[in-house]
């Protein structure tokens, strides 16, 4: 499974925690490959460090200086972060990573297939379901 990105932020000491599509977050601490790859020695500089974003298609996070560091580096090497919306996706999201029509979660749901409340809750005018619910509905996701 390739890992995207879809949001990235700075935070102290040179650390950053990277969202992905997937749902998982984690955090990953730039020192660790400072000292042996000289092109991040400059992001030292709290400005240039605080440049950081996602990078464009979410393959990984870039700088200003052009520096750059991969999705699937940060995913492998990076510290799982634990928040509240782990294991979450819109249906949207998920009907790209399993490769199936969103009107099929959307039938789920509504089916009682997915258990409203506990597999998927309606957030505004949005669906949100979990992996786990999807796994169990559509098998391993394709992405």
């Amino acid at each position: 499974m390739f890992h995207l990105i879809t949001s990235a932020y700075p935070l102290a000491d040179q650390c950053l925690v990277a969202f992905f599509a997937d749902g998982a977050s984690r955090t990953y601490d730039l020192k660790r490959i400072a000292e042996s790859h000289p092109n991040y020695r400059s992001l030292d500089d709290d400005s240039l460090f605080n440049s950081l974003r996602a990078g464009r298609g979410g393959y990984g996070v870039i700088w200003d200086n052009d520096a750059d560091l991969s999705a699937e580096e940060i995913y492998c090497n990076g510290n799982p972060v634990n928040t509240p919306f782990d294991g979450l996706l819109v249906t949207k999201r998920a009907a790209d990573l399993w490769l199936v029509d969103e009107a099929d979660i959307l039938s789920a749901i509504e089916s009682g297939r997915f258990a409203k409340g506990s597999d998927a809750c309606l957030f505004g005018s949005q669906w949100v379901v979990t992996v786990a619910a999807m796994e169990r509905e559509f098998g391993p996701a394709s992405e």
